[in-house]
């Protein structure tokens, strides 16, 4: 899809009958900001809860993400289902 005029992504999936959302777009037409910040490694992650919704934004390599998703678990919980068979997976463990 387009997007301020470049390309974007959207990938829904569910994870206990929540819906889950992850939107990819440049970095160079969406920065990645606000919320409670956390470093992992080389990534910054933000994460804020808005009208009942939890977000996490990041960028990495020119592309910024946007997850969100309505699950009542901690925010990092969706990443846990790309990341769950990962060396990284305790990365996203509830904080």
């Amino acid at each position: 899809m387009n997007y301020k005029g470049s390309y974007a992504a959207l990938v829904t999936y569910r994870m206990q009958e929540e819906r889950i959302s992850l939107l990819v777009t440049s970095s160079k037409k969406v920065v990645a900001a606000g919320g409670d910040e956390v470093r992992s490694g080389q990534l910054l992650f933000h994460y804020c809860k808005r009208d009942g919704f939890n977000i996490v934004t990041w960028s990495n390599h020119g592309l910024t993400y946007a997850l969100v998703s309505s699950l009542h678990d901690p925010a990092q919980n969706p990443c846990l289902v790309c990341h769950q068979d990962m060396k990284d997976k305790s990365n996203f463990g509830a904080r």
